[in-house]
């Protein structure tokens, strides 16, 4: 099959709707090719870019709720933090989140972390070793709260963790280490590009049982604040989507994580090309 090129330049700074978020944006693209005149085509993305500033913690998910206690057991105190919405990578996010348990504690702790680099593990402290004082934590619903970050898988939902002492073996009661490595992507792990007229062309999800309006998927390779750069423009991509016209039509494309939820890209523009190949043929 004989397919001719044709690019469509993208931004989205100038989107009909300049009061929407710039993750989601609208356009009407004018056919100056004649294509409904041309027999199948075919719609891909081979080139994107994303400015640098998105978040992994953001309110969808910058909050924990952590229980402090003492030995032998008192009152358990129940208490919720959130950390500033941000690109956190490990260090900073154990700056953030000590900071923030320490400024709500209610006996007075002070709490420290470290991190693991062979195990990807993380380790909360109260400061000094004081015997008598422990804590735990209480995770909410998956992709809801910082539990991925702490190293806690999504099977931690509802429940309380239990206390370092009373893990077996135990565990220093002023400490406790996570389970599993910490995963600072679980909340953005791709940015992926959704579009309006792609759900009723072939492509399926497994996330709803159905057509899906996924475009492309655009993989993060980085922790904190990096651009974001698709290229594959060698080649034909192999993401098309079929179809009769979009040109002269209302089409709108959204940026979203992997729950497709909007990504706040906090109303900076970002552009990408389309490519549009046709057969030129008379119907």
């Amino acid at each position: 099959m004989n397919l001719i090129n044709y690019n469509v330049y993208i931004n989205t700074k100038n989107r009909i709707n300049k009061n929407d978020q710039s993750s989601k944006a609208t356009f009407n693209i004018r056919d100056l090719i004649n294509l409904a005149s041309k027999r199948a085509s075919y719609l891909s993305c081979p080139y994107m870019s994303i400015p640098p500033t998105f978040y992994n913690v953001t309110n969808q998910n910058h909050f924990m709720t952590f229980i402090e206690d003492a030995v032998p057991s008192a009152v358990p105190v129940s208490i919720d933090i959130s950390i500033p919405n941000g690109n956190y990578n490990i260090n900073n996010f154990i700056t953030a989140l000590t900071g923030a348990m320490t400024a709500a504690s209610t006996n007075a702790s002070v709490y420290t972390g470290s991190y693991d680099t062979a195990s990807g593990k993380l380790t909360i402290s109260i400061v000094g070793n004081p015997l008598n004082k422990t804590f735990t934590w209480f995770f909410l619903e998956s992709n809801k709260d910082l539990k991925s970050f702490m190293g806690f898988n999504p099977d931690y939902n509802d429940l309380s963790v239990p206390f370092p002492a009373a893990l077996i073996p135990a565990q220093p009661v002023y400490s406790y280490t996570s389970p599993n490595s910490v995963n600072f992507i679980d909340s953005l792990s791709a940015v992926y590009l959704r579009c309006n007229i792609s759900r009723s062309n072939g492509s399926y999800s497994t996330d709803d049982n159905n057509s899906s309006d996924i475009m492309r998927v655009i993989p993060i390779y980085n922790n904190g604040f990096s651009q974001i750069i698709l290229d594959s423009f060698e080649g034909i991509p192999d993401q098309k989507i079929k179809l009769d016209n979009f040109m002269n039509n209302s089409i709108t494309f959204t940026l979203t994580n992997q729950n497709n939820e909007l990504i706040d890209l906090q109303n900076y523009d970002w552009s990408m090309t389309l490519l549009v190949q046709y057969e030129n043929s008379i119907k």
